[in-house]
């Protein structure tokens, strides 16, 4: 291409331009012309969310000291997900049954009232999720696909687009702590840091005390 260095003298330029676009494996594969194509799933069926959870509230030492906490175990059966993997299902967004997922974890915490003037609450938990069931997608002719025979750009197997076996849910970090001193029986406006494990930073956060 030329450019043109002055703008008082004419000049002529030109360019050239090529573009690729991956294309999906759903579309345009051997496979996926034998089976009639992929087409999004045109409803989904309803999640159920099974909780099994043992709690307690304590209180001691005169109601200064608080201790709360809970441990649980839960299941989500046909998690509702919303797909966009322009790699596996080509430029297409759409909401499917994900599969399902099991959660066990346990949370916890601790209020102590120090002084009248200062009370200390902290606290923590961990959650551990992984997927059981793996959802199932279908070619238009009713035929499972079986996503391991294809492969990305670096040449690994594509994962199913509602998750592979065992992965965690997103957006779910596996551990969390926190530790809040804040004062009391005064009004003011603070800043306060909340210790969060899932991130080096100390998010500070706007309280006011009543």
């Amino acid at each position: 291409m030329t450019s043109c260095a002055s703008p008082r003298r004419p000049c002529v330029s030109s360019s050239s331009t090529n573009a690729v676009e991956s294309g999906s494996p759903l579309a345009n594969s051997p496979e996926a012309i034998a089976h009639g194509g992929f087409a999004p799933p045109v409803e989904y069926k309803p999640d159920v969310l099974i909780n099994n959870e043992l709690g307690w509230k304590t209180e001691w030492m005169g109601r200064r000291l608080q201790w709360n906490g809970a441990i649980y175990k839960e299941e989500w059966k046909n998690a509702q997900i919303a797909i966009f993997d322009p790699g596996v299902t080509g430029n297409l967004t759409f909401s499917a049954n994900g599969g399902t997922f099991e959660v066990k974890g346990l949370e916890t915490s601790l209020v102590a009232r120090v002084t009248p003037a200062l009370t200390v609450s902290a606290g923590g938990s961990y959650n551990d999720s992984k997927l059981t069931k793996v959802a199932g997608f279908n070619w238009n002719d009713g035929t499972p696909i079986d996503f391991s025979q294809f492969t990305d750009a670096n040449g690994n197997p594509l994962s199913t687009p509602g998750g592979d076996k065992g992965s965690p849910l997103s957006s779910s970090p596996k551990s969390r702590h926190w530790c809040d001193p804040a004062g009391a029986g005064r009004s003011h406006a603070g800043l306060i840091g909340v210790l969060d494990r899932t991130s080096p930073i100390v998010r500070p956060r706007r309280t006011r005390d009543s």
